[in-house]
Parts: C-alpha cells; sequence; structure tokens
C-alpha cells in the first residue's frame, strides 16, 4: 500500500498557559557574572530546554538523516518543512511504519503533518493522555516495546506492535512531538532514541524561529 503524506493547513499555534513543569532541566550554556564568576538565574522564557551530552555515535546514514532535516528546516517554506520532515524520518528506516509531528495548540496535541498508510484516529489528544500526552507533559522521550502490554498506548492502527515519542522542547516549553509507530516489536533503540532526539532539537530551532516571527506561543510549560 501507498504512503500517505497529510498536514492541515492552519499550522498555527495557540497560545497556551499553565504552570512551569517540575521536571529537571539541563542548560546548554549557562551566562556567567564575569565580575564575580557566579552563574546569572534566568527566567524560564530565556531558558532552553535539552538533553544530557550523548555518548552514542551515530551512523553515516543517522548523520545524512540529521543533515537533510537541518536543511530542509533552513530552505523549505514554513508550510512545506514538517511534512518533509516526517518524510524525511520514514524514509530513513524500514522499521519506521507511521510518523507524524504533532505540535501543542492550547491544552491538546494537534496532529500537523504526516507519512504512512492513513491517518490516525488521533489527530487531537488532550496533553497527559496516552503515551503521546504523557511524554508532552513530561518533556521526556517515551519508548514502548510492545504497545499491547501497556494500558497507556492509544491504538492507531491494529498493526502497531512498538511506538517512539519524542517531544520537541522549545525556548518556552514543549512545543509538540514526534510520534513513531513500528509493525515490528521492540523496533526503538537507543540509536533511534539519540538519533530523534537531535530530530527533535532541530525541529524546536525552526518552531521557535517560526514563534518569535510570527507571535506564536502554543507550549507546554
Amino acid at each position: 500500500m501507498s504512503s500517505r503524506i497529510g498536514f492541515p493547513e492552519d499550522l498555527a499555534l495557540s497560545k497556551a498557559s499553565g504552570p512551569h513543569s517540575s521536571h529537571s532541566i539541563l542548560f546548554k550554556d549557562y551566562p556567567v557574572d564575569r565580575a564575580s564568576n557566579d552563574i546569572i538565574t534566568l527566567e524560564p522564557a530565556q531558558m532552553k530546554m535539552t538533553r544530557p551530552i550523548s555518548t552514542v555515535k551515530h551512523s553515516r546514514q543517522e548523520l545524512q538523516v540529521l543533515s537533510r532535516l537541518k536543511a530542509t528546516v533552513s530552505s523549505a517554506s514554513s508550510g512545506d518543512v514538517l511534512a518533509k520532515a516526517v518524510q524525511i524520518l520514514r524514509d530513513s528506516s524500514s522499521s519506521y511504519n507511521w510518523v507524524g509531528i504533532y505540535l501543542v495548540k492550547g491544552k491538546d496535541l494537534v496532529l500537523s503533518a504526516y507519512v504512512g498508510d492513513a491517518e490516525t484516529e488521533h489527530t487531537r489528544i488532550p496533553v497527559g493522555q496516552g503515551i503521546c500526552g504523557l511524554a508532552a507533559k513530561e518533556a521526556e522521550t517515551i519508548i514502548v516495546p510492545d504497545v499491547n502490554k501497556d494500558p497507556r498506548y492509544l491504538m492507531c492502527f491494529p498493526s502497531t506492535r512498538s511506538e517512539i515519542v519524542v517531544p520537541i522542547v522549545g525556548v518556552g516549553g514543549v512545543l509538540g512531538e514526534i510520534d513513531i509507530d513500528s509493525d515490528r516489536l521492540s523496533a526503538f533503540t537507543e540509536q533511534d532514541r539519540e538519533m530523534l532526539e537531535e530530530a527533535a532539537e532541530i525541529m524546536a530551532d525552526h518552531l521557535d524561529r517560526q514563534n518569535l516571527r510570527f507571535g506564536h506561543s502554543g507550549t507546554v510549560r
């Protein structure tokens, strides 16, 4: 069966509000007061959450995937970036049967681009609900080796056996997430996690620039 690529025309993000997340945060760059040598405290909106430095070495193929993503966000029109990104990720592995990107709109995650055999019925997921909602709420990657053994899983396709959800974390909080389903059990490894988390950082930089340009601020904080 041929794959479908889908994304709604309206990608505008609505403004979200709420308390800041209580999970631990790591920062890429700590500003330092040169006079006192003390770290300067930043407001949450000034800080970008990120993951610890990786010790996993990427394969040549993974580096090519990340390079293609960077080139796409730099050159493609804003309306095409998400659709092209999911296609790049889908093409990167035969185990990635369905790839989608959800964006935060208010208190929900809204499917904004996907590539796969069909559109999932879960095109809008409340933050905190299911695997996708939990990953957005906690701002942490979730891997489910066997979806049939995880009661949190919201079934999209009968053929799905495993899933990975990677949050897209921007300057002000979670902007969205990458959701990938596989028809294989335990399809996602630590190598997949590392590559997809870097892909999510690339997408976060793109979305942050879009938010700055157009004044959107759809985030989970």
